[in-house]
């Protein structure tokens, strides 16, 4: 595909910044591949100079592997050694998502803010965050216990002062939207100056007041439009008198007179009307009065819970406060950081010491670019204006597929972009659409133009964003946009043969087999979209059932997969089996399925200081364990692991198709590993602890041949594609549920309380922000709609339950009634072009034969790397010591961590005298907490005779890296100490071990040492060689003969 103009004028625009607005299907990937390349192969700028981040880590991974194509195709080409050179610094360039840049800035400048450098490289997950904030939140409640304003304080959270998960929940929640922001004290400022006494409704903040009243004025808009179409439609004059009196009330409500309004609400209420037909109009009308009614509290009541919550709110914001106090404690402690953390220490450091180190990214880059620019929130376009230039930055997004409020995103950035523009600031609409058959891109446009133009809504649907198809292939063939309203009450009918379970999945499992009958789609050219993840379960179902294969990827993370975290339990339970933690998940695992009733008889027989391992060494049915176990250090680590997926036929028959794709990437993972480091088992576990809190998505089972039926969320269909695509509508309203509502303008409410009575009241501040958000979520609502109909190449279904087909009128009162995406496909229709939809009112039953289905033959098809026949084995595999189960803590790799701080101190240690001067400034220069104790420590090892004379020879070497080829095993590894003379070889491994003697130290580590001298003796046959264990706790030399 060639360049549009507008495609050209983006990638060739230098010396102002950009924001490209570009819809769906326009190109926008491309576009910014080829500005990439021109800087990069015109302008000659290096990819060091280029920062570019996207909003997926699988985005980032994408961008990098095309500009990877095109920079080697262009080399092959020109063979310029500057593009080489570029080539080679890709894999290091600043490609990745904005939180993977943050961290980048932490590693790097750590010290401009005096952030430890432990901390920054030990990024909490979800479960060790957790633990700290529960921890933080003890400590917060343990004090608000002894206030006395505590009792009556905590009512209002909950009716019961021992449970207090809502006020736990709505302190975690606000303390979330705090550091959401790029300046967290002056937003918990703000929400503290919205909470004061008040007399009336008018002192209120101006914003709380226009929410408050809008949501009253709509609510009778809705009232007063369902009240002039029975009139109209119906010929019914007796709801004139209340049209007129709701007008009133409007008007009153126009003029904020509050109490004006209530009176002629609470008398027109009172008026009924006869309910001549089944109409919905005048189901409208009363739950619309209803809902008024609700809420027709007197201005002194609503005075009255405002300022009772006054002291409430000030209160949870003070203890809010405390718990971010102390939870930053916690971290401090631990010496870690969340995810939060990274951009905010990210501001920091780009604002500390007159922007220093801003500066410096500001001379580095010479481009900025982002991705889904619409998706940025607060916090991230802060930081892209604090380091980039006043012409540098390229934007690309499209307003209409801003869908992340939950995640914060802010359209209104992007929106404010495109309002402001000027000789710095140039906008460029892409006008052509590449993916969509004629019929979707022209109903796209109309329909859209009527309901984002609404008025009363924030969206918009202008005449930039109007497409036109960019391909004479898709004129043709076309098929309009088709609505399918399913009877809601046909799953009543006797003439169905069988019942489906759900009338919508039915539906469209007919209508796919008809479709690919008639004209001859695969299976894998239907894409089946829904709002949520609650259906695709049960959806997936049905179409298995009928026949239909179906695929849907769930939302876990790759190394917290069952199968994977299974194999990896084996793998710790054959290394250590006197684990019992590891043993006993093992054991009830689908591996050896040992009942509970036997392992509840092995913990009351075995002896107390006996592991369950021990116990079961002789049971027939663990003896694949205690087999394999014997050959671990003596195998290839892939080999291992083809023999743990062959057990009990684990692989085959208790895993799905997505655990498969994990085990199939896992052993990849193994064999890469094994190429790269020659790994051992040991190495392999040590590998896994160091990523399996990373966040790593989970490998996607299908290739482009497999043939099932895509079902996926709206959201995870973002930037993707499908011929046919059948949205499944949802009749749900979008509500707040939260006892606390937040908002980034209005503050944080909760409601009224009447402990004394049992009675909870609405707040009017939770009243504005409900009504504010409500709005907010319809408009990302509609914009969710537009992804999904902007996902279709060729066909678009929607399909949904109902009992209506009448088109309804684009106007807020309809859009405010909204009752799901079927409702919406109904309005707006009179402004769209009627050869570009299709309304099918289904009322009969439909027959769905179960299609024959090939049993899809997954083959155990593993890595295609050979694993060598080759023993791999590394000495410190050979470690025989016994380590018992502890209980989950943060700081349970403390002693490993002692350990490496010592070795890394004797490595980098000058030879000089150890003195505590010196000590601590190395300790201080390589970010190492080093206590008192372990300087005795190390100044003990610099006295001993031995270290002195080997630190004497010709050649030292500290963490000596080898790998030597014994017959057919290859021995590789690190020794710690290695001191070559031309006669003599010493070899010192330093031990950490505390409360241990030197014959447990023999014990345990006799083997590794002896192991080490094979090695040796292989590596310098003619030298006298001497190994020891040096024990740093007991400050002596260990020689291992």
């Amino acid at each position: 595909m060639s360049l549009n103009q507008e495609q050209q004028r983006a990638v060739a625009a230098r010396n102002t910044n950009i924001l490209v607005s570009a819809s769906a299907g326009a190109g926008k990937t491309k576009v910014l591949i080829e500005r990439l390349m021109s800087l990069i192969t015109q302008d000659k700028v290096e990819v060091s100079e280029i920062l570019a981040m996207t909003f997926t880590e699988a985005a980032a991974a994408e961008m990098k592997k095309r500009l990877a194509a095109s920079l080697s195709s262009t080399y092959e080409q020109t063979k310029d050694p500057f593009l080489k050179a570029q080539l080679a610094n890709l894999e290091s360039a600043n490609i990745s998502t904005i939180h993977g840049f943050c961290l980048r800035i932490l590693k790097e400048y750590y010290y401009m803010i005096d952030l430890p450098k432990k901390r920054v490289n030990h990024p909490l997950d979800e479960q060790q965050a957790s633990m700290l904030k529960t921890n933080a939140l003890e400590s917060v409640l343990a004090y608000a216990y002894q206030q006395p304003w505590f009792p009556s304080f905590v009512e209002v959270f909950s009716d019961r002062p021992e449970s207090l998960g809502t006020l736990e929940a709505s302190i975690n929640q606000y303390a979330n939207v705090v550091n959401a922001k790029a300046d967290p004290q002056a937003y918990i400022k703000h929400c503290m100056d919205y909470y004061k006494p008040i007399d009336t409704i008018a002192q209120l903040p101006k914003d709380i007041q226009h929410y408050f009243f809008q949501g009253i004025e709509l609510e009778l808009d809705v009232l007063i439009d369902a009240l002039t179409q029975v009139e109209f439609e119906y010929s019914d004059e007796s709801n004139l008198v209340k049209e007129e009196r709701y007008q009133k009330a409007k008007a009153a409500i126009l003029a904020r007179d509050y109490e004006s309004y209530r009176a002629v609400l609470k008398a027109t209420v009172q008026l009924k009307s006869p309910a001549k037909t089944k109409s919905a109009y005048y189901t409208t009308i009363a739950e619309v009065e209803d809902r008024l009614l609700q809420q027709a509290f007197s201005e002194k009541e609503y005075v009255s819970f405002h300022n009772a919550n006054v002291e409430v709110m000030h209160h949870f914001i003070e203890l809010t406060q405390m718990f971010l106090a102390h939870y930053e404690k916690e971290k401090q402690e631990y010496e870690c950081i969340d995810f939060s953390d990274m951009e905010h220490y990210a501001i920091a450091i780009l604002q500390a010491k007159g922007g220093h180190v801003a500066n410096l990214l500001k001379q580095q880059f010479k481009t900025i670019m982002v991705d889904e620019f619409q998706d940025s929130n607060d916090v991230q376009d802060t930081l892209i204006k604090l380091i980039a230039k006043e012409d540098n930055v390229f934007r690309v997004g499209d307003i209409k597929q801003s869908i992340y409020g939950f995640r914060n995103a802010s359209p209104e950035i992007m929106k404010g972009f495109i309002d402001t523009p000027d000789a710095k600031n140039e906008v460029i609409f892409f006008k052509y659409n590449y993916r969509s058959k004629e019929s979707i891109v022209e109903f796209t446009n109309q329909y859209f133009k009527a309901l984002m133009n609404i008025e009363g809504l924030s969206s918009s649907y202008e005449s930039d964003d109007v497409v036109s198809v960019g391909r004479d292939q898709q004129k043709e063939n076309n098929v309009p946009v088709q609505i399918h309203i399913i009877d809601k009450n046909l799953k009543k009918s006797d003439a169905w043969a069988e019942t489906p379970n759900d009338l919508t999945t039915s539906y469209i499992a007919n209508q796919i087999l008809k479709i690919k009958a008639e004209k001859g789609y695969a299976f894998k050219d239907f894409a089946i979209l829904v709002r949520g993840n609650a259906k695709m379960k049960s959806i997936n179902e049905e179409l298995s059932e009928l026949g239909i294969p179906c695929f849907y990827a769930n939302a876990e993370d790759f190394y917290k997969n069952v199968s994977i975290t299974s194999v990896i339990s084996f793998v710790k339970a054959l290394v250590n089996m006197h684990d019992d933690h590891n043993f006993i998940a093992l054991c009830t695992s689908c591996f050896y399925q040992i009942p509970a009733n036997d392992l509840a008889k092995a913990k009351l027989e075995k002896a107390e200081d006996s592991s369950y391992a021990t116990y079961f060494e002789n049971d027939e049915r663990l003896a694949s364990f205690y087999e394999l176990r014997e050959h671990i250090y003596k195998q290839p680590v892939s080999k291992v692991m083809k023999s743990i997926y062959d057990i009990n036929d684990f692989y085959m028959s208790y895993t799905t198709l997505q655990d498969k794709a994990n085990l199939d990437l896992l052993y990849e993972i193994v064999c890469q590993k094994e190429q790269e480091e020659a790994m051992g088992i040991q190495g392999f576990l040590r590998y896994i602890e160091q990523v399996q809190n990373l966040k790593v998505p989970e490998a996607f089972p299908l290739g482009e041949g497999d043939d099932v039926v895509r079902l996926m969320t709206i959201h995870k269909s973002k930037g993707l594609e499908f011929k046919v695509v059948f949205l499944v509508s949802s009749q749900n309203k979008n509500a707040q549920s939260n006892f606390l509502a937040t908002d980034d303008e209005l503050g944080i409410a909760v409601d009224y309380v009447d402990a004394k009575n049992y009675q909870i009241y609405n707040d009017i501040s939770k009243i504005a922000i409900k009504n504010k958000q409500y709005l907010n979520s319809l408009e990302e609502e509609l914009r969710v709609l537009y992804v999904a109909i902007t996902r279709a190449e060729c066909e678009m279904h929607v399909v949904g339950t109902g009992n209506e087909t009448e088109i309804l009128d684009a106007n807020f009162q309809n859009f405010y009634n909204t009752k799901g995406f079927i409702w919406w496909m109904r309005m707006g229709l009179h402004d769209v072009d009627a050869s570009l939809y299709h309304i099918e009112y289904v009322d009969e039953v439909w027959t769905n034969q179960t299609q024959e289905t090939k049993k899809m033959e997954y083959t155990q098809t593993y890595y295609d790397k050979q694993a060598s026949e080759v023993v791999f084995a590394s000495p410190s595999d050979s470690e025989t010591f016994v380590q018992k189960p502890q209980p989950f803590s943060l700081q349970e790799d403390v002693g490993f961590e002692r350990g490496s701080n010592l070795h890394r101190m004797v490595e980098v240690l000058p030879n000089t005298t150890w003195d505590d001067a010196l000590l601590t400034q190395v300790a201080n220069a390589e970010a190492i907490t080093l206590h008192a104790h372990d300087m005795q420590v190390l100044q003990k090892l610099q006295n001993e005779q031995l270290y002195q004379q080997a630190s004497s020879f010709h050649e030292v070497y500290h963490e000596f890296a080898f790998m030597v080829k014994d017959d057919q095993e290859i021995m590789h590894g690190y020794m710690d100490y290695l001191a070559i003379d031309e006669t003599d070889v010493i070899m010192i491994d330093f031990k950490s071990d505390r409360g241990v003697d030197e014959q447990v130290l023999y014990t345990r580590y006799h083997q590794q040492i002896k192991a080490y001298q094979k090695a040796l003796h292989i590596l310098y046959p003619t030298k006298n060689i001497q190994t020891y264990i040096y024990a740093f706790e007991l400050a002596k030399m260990i020689l291992i003969k």
